[in-house]
C-alpha cells in the first residue's frame, strides 16, 4: 500500500507524547490527574492539526482509550471542540449515560407526572426550547407565591407546569416565544402519550421543538446525536411490544436504566449508528470497539487501568493446572499482608498452600499477573491499529521530578523503548529494534490545592460531552482570585442592605475530604456541567 500523500518519509511514524507531572515542594501532592489529561489532550490536538495542515482528513484520525467515560474522554472532547476540531464518539456501551438520551428519559418522566418539576425544569431549558433563565426563575415564582391548591387535592403545591400554564392562559403577552412554543408543543404530548406509540411522542417533539433542524446543522456530532434519538425510540418500540402501551411502565423502566448507567452498576447499551460514515469527524473510542479496524493516524491513551484496584468480598474465579479456584479475598491479616508484594512469598500454586494467609497470597498474585496480561494484549490491540502514524500517549504524576515512571504498564513499555531509563534525551532517536521515533515531553506543574497525592487518585469529572443538552446544576458562585478561591459562604442581608460574604483560602481536596470524614459525611468528588 502506497503511503497517504501527507505522509513525509523522513519523519518518524511513531511519536511519545508524554506529560510529565511534578512533586509538590512539601508533603506528598503531586500534578492531579486532570491536569496531566489536559494535557495529554493538548499534546493530541497539536498533532492532529499539524496533519490536517499537511493535508490529512480529520476522518483519518482516531483516538483510542480503555474507556469513554466522560473521566477519560472528556479531555479529549472538550480540546477537540475548543478547537474546532470535530470528533465524534464511536462504540462503546455507555449508551444511557449520553446527555440527549438522559434528557429524552426526562421527557417520558414529563409525559408519566406532569408535576415532576425537576424533568421539565431541564426540558425548557435545553436546546430542546432554550428558555431563558429570566423566564425560568419568574414561572418558579409564579408556582411557589401566586398559586394555591385547592383543599380536595392530594398535593401540597403547585408545580412548575401550574405556573405555564397559568402564565400563558392569563397573560400570554408577558411570555416569551420560547415559552409559548415550549407550552404548545408539550400540551400536545401530553395529551397524546395516552394514544399513541411513545417512539412517535419523542419523535415528535425532537422534530416540532426545532431541536432536529439545529442537529443536521451541527454536522457529524448532530448526525451522532439523532442516531441515539433513534436509537431510544426503537428500544421505546421494543419496550412496548413486550410491556404494552404504558407511559409510567416505560417511564420508570428508563429512568432506572439511566441510574444504573449512571452509578456504573449496569444497563449498559450500544450508541446509535450513525447514517453517515462520519469521514469528517475524529472518532473516539474504546480499543475494544476496535478491533478488526485501522485508521491512517491513531492515538493510544489511557490504556493502563487504575493501580487501586480494591479487594472486597466479591468471589473471584481462577483457574489454575485446569482446576478452578474460587477465591473470596477475605481481608489480609498474619504474615500474608506484609507478602503481598513479594514474589519470593507465593507458594506456586493454590495445591501447595497450606493455611489461608498463602492462599490469599497466591490468589492476589496470580490474579495480578492475569490482569496484567489482559492489559498488555489490549495494548497490543491498539497499537496494531494505526496504518500509518502511531501517536502513544502516556502521563505520571511524578516523572518532572523523579525521572522515572510509577510501575505499571507505562513504565514497562517505556522501559522497552528506553533500554536505558532515560527519556527526553532526544528528540527523536532509534530504539533497540532500529524503529525511528520522536518524543515529545511537556512538563506539567504542580498546582498547589489542584493536585493530588499519588497518581489516579482524584476522580476528576471533566465537562460532558455535548453538555448543553443537560440540566444546568444549581447555581453557585465560585471565584478564583490568586491563590485564594473566593466562596460565597454566607449571603444575607446585612441591616445597611449590604450582601455579606465570607472567603477563605482554597482548601485541597485532600483537606476538604478529611474534613468530611471528620464531620461523618461522604465528600463526592465535585461535577462540572453545563
Amino acid at each position: 500500500m502506497r503511503p497517504l500523500p501527507w505522509i513525509d518519509e523522513a519523519e518518524p511514524r511513531v511519536k511519545l507524547l508524554v506529560s510529565a507531572g511534578e512533586k509538590a515542594f512539601r508533603g506528598s501532592g503531586a500534578t492531579g490527574i486532570g491536569a496531566l489529561r489536559a494535557s495529554d489532550a493538548a499534546l493530541v490536538a497539536d498533532e492532529f492539526e499539524r496533519y490536517k495542515a499537511a493535508g490529512a482528513d480529520y476522518g483519518d484520525m482516531a483516538i483510542l482509550l480503555s474507556s469513554i467515560k466522560s473521566t477519560k474522554a472528556g479531555a479529549y472532547v472538550s480540546e477537540l471542540r475548543r478547537r474546532g476540531i470535530p470528533c465524534i464518539i464511536a462504540g462503546g456501551s455507555e449508551f444511557y449515560t449520553q446527555p440527549e438520551v438522559v434528557l429524552l428519559v426526562l421527557f417520558l418522566r414529563f409525559l408519566e407526572d406532569r408535576d415532576d418539576d425537576e424533568a421539565l425544569f431541564a426540558l425548557l431549558g435545553s436546546r430542546l426550547f432554550d428558555v431563558l433563565d429570566d423566564d425560568l426563575l419568574e414561572l418558579w415564582g409564579i408556582a411557589r407565591q401566586r398559586l394555591r391548591i385547592a383543599a380536595d387535592e392530594a398535593r401540597t403545591k403547585a408545580s412548575l407546569w401550574d405556573a405555564v400554564a397559568y402564565l400563558v392562559r392569563t397573560a400570554p403577552e408577558r411570555a416569551s416565544s420560547a415559552l409559548l412554543h415550549a407550552h404548545g408543543v408539550l400540551r400536545e404530548a401530553l395529551d397524546s402519550a395516552s394514544s399513541t406509540p411513545l417512539s412517535t411522542v419523542v419523535m415528535r417533539l425532537v422534530k416540532c421543538s426545532g431541536w432536529y433542524a439545529q442537529l443536521q446543522g451541527d454536522g457529524v456530532e448532530g448526525s451522532a446525536t439523532f442516531a441515539n434519538v433513534q436509537r431510544l425510540c426503537d428500544l421505546l418500540d421494543d419496550f412496548e411490544r413486550s410491556a404494552g402501551h404504558a407511559v409510567v411502565a416505560a417511564a420508570e423502566h428508563f429512568r432506572e436504566m439511566c441510574e444504573l448507567a449512571q452509578a456504573g452498576v449496569g444497563a449498559r447499551g450500544k450508541p446509535g449508528t450513525m447514517v453517515s460514515d462520519g469521514n469528517a469527524a475524529v472518532r473516539i473510542m474504546t480499543i475494544h470497539a476496535s478491533k478488526g479496524l485501522e485508521f491512517p493516524i491513531v492515538a493510544v491513551a489511557e490504556y493502563e487501568k487504575s493501580g487501586r484496584r480494591q479487594l472486597g468480598p466479591e468471589p473471584q474465579a481462577l483457574t489454575e493446572e485446569g482446576t478452578t479456584y474460587l477465591a473470596l479475598q477475605p481481608k489480609v491479616t498474619g504474615d500474608a499482608s506484609k507478602h503481598f508484594k513479594d514474589e519470593e512469598a507465593d507458594v506456586c500454586t493454590f495445591a501447595d498452600a497450606s493455611d489461608p494467609d498463602e492462599f490469599c497470597v497466591h490468589a492476589k498474585q496470580l490474579a495480578d499477573q492475569r490482569e496484567k496480561e489482559e492489559s498488555q494484549r489490549l495494548l497490543y490491540v491498539a497499537l496494531t491499529r494505526a496504518r500509518e502514524v502511531l501517536l502513544l500517549v502516556a502521563h505520571d504524576s511524578r516523572l518532572a521530578s523523579s525521572g522515572k515512571f510509577a510501575a505499571g504498564l507505562t513504565h514497562d513499555v517505556m522501559e522497552a523503548v528506553y533500554p536505558e531509563g532515560t527519556l527526553g534525551e532526544a528528540p527523536v532517536f532509534k530504539t533497540d529494534a532500529g524503529a525511528l521515533v520522536a518524543a515529545r515531553v511537556v512538563t506539567v506543574p504542580y498546582g498547589g490545592g489542584d493536585g493530588e497525592p499519588g497518581q489516579g487518585e482524584e476522580q476528576v469529572q471533566p465537562s460532558e460531552v455535548r453538555s448543553h443538552f443537560l440540566p444546568a446544576p444549581a447555581a453557585r458562585a465560585k471565584v478564583r482570585a490568586g491563590a485564594f478561591r473566593v466562596r460565597v459562604l454566607l449571603v444575607a442581608c446585612a441591616p445597611r442592605g449590604k450582601l455579606r460574604l465570607r472567603c477563605a483560602p482554597a482548601a485541597s481536596a485532600h483537606a476538604r475530604r478529611r474534613d468530611g470524614q471528620r464531620a461523618g459525611l461522604g465528600v463526592p468528588p465535585g461535577r462540572a456541567v453545563g
